[in-house]
């Protein structure tokens, strides 16, 4: 193989190496495309996420505060209705 390389033209070895070289240059340039849309693919995703997990958050935030003063008012009625202490055993 390597004596069949020797034969050939020096044209057709610099046409060799050429292409070579731009298989390369392409090949890097594919890599870093394909990695730099995945960080940015990883970065969106991420923000979405967080973005999700803060509305959930407020979600619950909002459903406890819409429970706890229904709640706390009905306590104070149980209590005004039970003036006496009482003891609750499990």
């Amino acid at each position: 193989m390597l004596d069949q390389l020797r034969r050939l033209p020096v044209a057709v070895k610099v046409s060799l190496l050429g292409f070579l070289f731009i298989l390369v240059t392409l090949s890097a340039l594919t890599y870093y495309v394909v990695k730099s849309s995945q960080s940015a693919l990883y970065a969106g995703e991420l923000s979405a996420l967080n973005r999700d997990t803060q509305r959930i958050h407020d979600m619950v935030e909002v459903y406890d505060t819409s429970l706890r003063r229904p709640t706390e008012s009905l306590m104070k009625v149980f209590r005004a209705m039970f003036t006496s202490n009482f003891l609750v055993s499990e």
